[in-house]
């Protein structure tokens, strides 16, 4: 009798245990058979390969439920995008700038969440990728550097930044990463906009249609007949009365009386003087960014400018000696004012 107790237990418990045998058994072969040659193979044929590939059930519901109709939505997601995605990367979002497509939660605009060709399972190359948002931001006459190669992360965080414009540092220490030489320790005075931490005002970070990422036109060459758009950028900040006019009281400080001398200088229809003849573009030691030397022909030669209280001098290789002073105008430079490599 018990030996028919036991076999009638076993017959009962052999089914059960069998059959939760075999829809384990099914679970797993199920998510093993995700990727075979008849479903899925491409997802691990790409270069880049997400690791949770391997166990599907990590992102999507059990794959021992009812597999979807071909054509039809694909298993349902354990939690939903970003939630899901910071189950194991850092969550994002917690910066005082955040890139959108990190804002919205939507982290396969950018990433394929299976395999990709591209590093970090980029959906397309990082250039191509960026462009399909930022399309201003690519197409130009002049390219800068990282953007031509199709590195926006040089500059740029993609995910969040403390930052403006999601910049990886502060823009004048990121434009000095690379432009270092910009700005040299001998430069005691600094052209406004970098001396405010400011590059952009006169360069477009990613390209334009001017030399040098200008954003407006600004003479390439030494001596160019005037224009006042010819001196575009410049007039961005300084106020064109300062070349207006051959005779002026206040419209700039360079005049020998009332005599404007920086009209003298520019505004000539043939010959007009480019300010980088005469003004270090972002910085210098002497005082109005007036440069230290001039270029004639091949050579460099030392401008020779010495302040004065109510006007100035200079020495340099293009002309004789010349002083001008606002209050006593016509006065001739002593010889011993100008002293060589000054």
């Amino acid at each position: 009798m018990r030996l028919r107790r036991t076999s009638l237990r076993r017959l009962l418990v052999a089914p059960l245990a069998a059959g939760a045998l075999l829809l384990a058994s099914r679970a797993a072969a199920a998510e093993e058979g995700c990727i075979s040659a008849q479903c899925h193979e491409k997802l691990i044929k790409r270069k880049v390969v997400h690791p949770v590939t391997e166990s599907c059930g990590n992102c999507h519901e059990s794959v021992a439920t009812p597999h979807p109709q071909r054509g039809a939505k694909t298993f349902k997601l354990t939690a939903a995008p970003p939630a899901l995605c910071d189950g194991c990367h850092d969550a994002f979002g917690k910066k005082s700038h955040v890139h959108e497509p990190v804002k919205d939660g939507s982290c396969t605009t950018c990433h394929d969440p299976h395999a990709a060709d591209e590093p970090k399972l980029l959906a397309q190359p990082l250039k191509e990728l960026c462009a399909t948002c930022h399309s201003d931001k690519v197409d130009f006459k002049f390219v800068h550097g990282p953007v031509a190669a199709g590195d926006c992360t040089a500059c740029h965080t993609p995910h969040e930044s403390d930052t403006k414009a999601l910049l990886k540092k502060e823009e004048k220490e990121t434009c000095l990463t690379c432009h270092a030489t910009v700005v040299a320790k001998s430069m005691t005075l600094l052209h406004g906009p970098i001396n405010d931490g400011k590059c952009t005002p006169c360069h477009d970070p990613h390209g334009g249609p001017y030399p040098r990422l200008l954003v407006k036109e600004f003479p390439a060459d030494p001596y160019v007949p005037y224009t006042a758009s010819e001196f575009g950028l410049c007039f961005g900040c300084h106020k064109r009365e300062l070349v207006q006019d051959p005779d002026t009281s206040f419209a700039t400080n360079f005049r020998d009386g009332e005599r404007n001398l920086h009209y003298l200088h520019v505004n000539n229809p043939r010959r007009g003087r480019s300010c980088k003849l005469c003004h270090a573009v972002h910085g210098g030691a002497l005082p109005k960014l007036v440069a230290e030397t001039v270029p004639f022909g091949k050579w460099n030669l030392p401008l020779r400018f010495v302040k004065t209280a109510t006007g100035g001098s200079c020495a340099p290789g293009c002309h004789r000696p010349q002083s001008y002073d606002r209050e006593s105008p016509g006065k001739k430079p002593e010889a011993t004012t100008h002293v060589a490599g000054r």
